[in-house]
Parts: structure tokens; sequence; C-alpha cells
């Protein structure tokens, strides 16, 4: 398994509205309410990425980055892993014919098994009880030199700088995200980003 960390940014994006400080979530159809966050690209800049990464995931071009919040170094645990380029993975090692799907950098994926140069995981995740738990029925293989158990996540605050609405809907990766403004201190986040929220909360009401 490769020993370079793959680059992941979240924006914790705020605003004022009646005196209360809001940060923008979005509902995830299938996995619950969340943050706008993504994988930063090779030869791209984590400050890059973040503007990216909400553009994508918000359709707000309006905003600004006030403060690169911290960098967290994670080791991924209980075979959990993330792809470090994009693949196509194959339903049997080396069997380049017959693909089961195509993935990008930084997608989440659980090993099964490692034979020889060749990693057999799981690529399809479902909510269970708050936790995300792979499909049993969705397997494949890719090279595991492929994969890395480690992350760097960096953690941005950016705010507005142009009004918006207070709810609004967007089209990406295939689903269609809810987004609205909650309350700073109220709002409950899926695992693991409501621990990241816990760490910075203090430093987003700067």
């Amino acid at each position: 398994m490769n020993a370079e960390p793959v680059g992941k940014v979240t924006a914790f994006i705020t605003r004022e509205a009646n005196e209360v400080r809001q940060l923008l979530v979005f509902r995830h159809p299938d996995a619950g309410i969340q943050l706008p966050a993504g994988t930063i690209e090779v030869g791209e800049t984590p400050e890059a990425a973040v503007l990216r990464e909400v553009r994508e995931e918000t359709g707000l071009t309006a905003v600004e980055i006030v403060a690169h919040l911290e960098t967290l170094d994670q080791v991924l645990e209980g075979g959990d892993c993330v792809l470090t380029e994009y693949y196509a993975l194959e339903v049997e090692p080396g069997d380049g014919g017959r693909i089961v799907g195509r993935y990008t950098r930084g997608t989440p994926l659980r090993l099964i098994e490692v034979d020889h140069d060749y990693a057999h995981v799981w690529h399809v995740f479902r909510i269970k009880d708050g936790v995300s738990v792979p499909h049993p029925s969705y397997t494949g293989w890719l090279p595991s030199r492929y994969l890395t158990d480690r992350v760097r996540r960096h953690f941005f605050h950016l705010k507005l700088t142009a009004p918006t609405p207070d709810r609004w809907s967007i089209e990406a990766d295939r689903h269609t995200f809810e987004l609205y403004w909650a309350a700073l201190d109220t709002v409950e986040l899926v695992a693991p980003q409501q621990s990241w929220l816990d760490l910075v909360r203090d430093r987003l009401r700067v």
C-alpha cells in the first residue's frame, strides 16, 4: 500500500444572520448532513482545492478564505483506504476487460484481502445507524500500489463576499444536495465531520 497521503480539504463557510453565527451545510440524500469537502488534485494547492470544491458542491463563487484552521494527518483503520489516482476496478485481478466501477483520486474503499500485488476491496458504502458500512455485493480488484491508508486533511474557514439565499439545491456527484444555513452551536453533522467541527468551532466564532 502506498505510504504517501492523499490530501483532502473541508470548507467551514460562515455568515451572520439575526445576530447568530451560521454554518453552511448540506443534506446528502444517502449520507446525512455534511460540510463541503473533497480531494486535492495532483499539482493543486489546498487553497485552490477548497475554492474549487466549494464551487462544485455549493455553486458559490463569492467566497473568500479567512484562515487555514488546521491540518490533520490520519492513518485510516479497519481496512479503510483511499485511491491515490484514477482507476477502473476490475472483476478479477488484472482483468482489464471487465470493469466494475471507475473511481477518482481520493475515493474511499475498504480492503478485503491482498493477493500478491493486487487488492480486493469493497467500493460501495451505505449509512447504517449513522455509520458508513460497505455494501457486500460491490467488490473489485486493483493494484495495491494505488491505495493508501494515509490522509492529510486541511480545514479552512471561509466567508461570503455577497449575499446568498437561506436554502438552495445543486446537482453534484450524481446527487441533489440540499444546502442551508444552520446555527454553528447546534448543528449536528455526520461522523467524523462532527468531531472536525468540534475541533475548530471556537475559531469559527472569530
